[in-house]
């Protein structure tokens, strides 16, 4: 899910979006959430406490999933919302989520440069200094 493909597309950083997405992960995003008939290609990403580094990233379709208090990010272009926890926000900023397919199957992963350390398995890592407390009370 962290993982880093030497092959990915990367966007051109947009200091409006903290989260920059790859044309490989708008596709996907669009594709799943047009399957499951919802109106809008939205997703919801957060960070929780867990596994052997501490937090863990989540990632949600469903619309319903979208909170009052998160930030929303629009990529007008490719028609697909983008909503960050506030606890996340710090946390994603400067991060990219790509797509990608491989013997074991396809998934969303995310280039992540603020993170401190990754653990082996790559699925959670240690968050960027600042990051740990508001994490702990939003996900409280």
């Amino acid at each position: 899910m962290t993982s880093f493909d030497s092959k990915m597309t990367m966007p051109e950083p947009n200091p409006d979006r903290p989260l920059q997405v790859s044309p490989a992960a708008i596709v996907e995003i669009q594709r799943f959430c047009r399957q499951r008939g919802y109106a809008t290609a939205q997703i919801r990403l957060n960070i929780a406490p867990g596994g052997c580094q501490g937090y863990h990233y989540t990632l949600q379709f469903a619309p319903e999933e979208i909170q009052e208090n998160d930030r929303i990010y629009t990529h007008p272009e490719q028609g697909v919302q983008v909503a960050l926890a506030p606890a996340a926000t710090a946390a994603l900023w400067g991060a990219t989520l790509d797509y990608a397919e491989d013997l074991m199957g396809g998934n969303f992963r995310l280039q992540n440069p603020p993170v401190q350390d990754l653990c082996a398995c790559g699925l959670s890592f240690v968050a960027p200094s600042g990051v740990s407390a508001v994490a702990t009370e939003a996900n409280a």
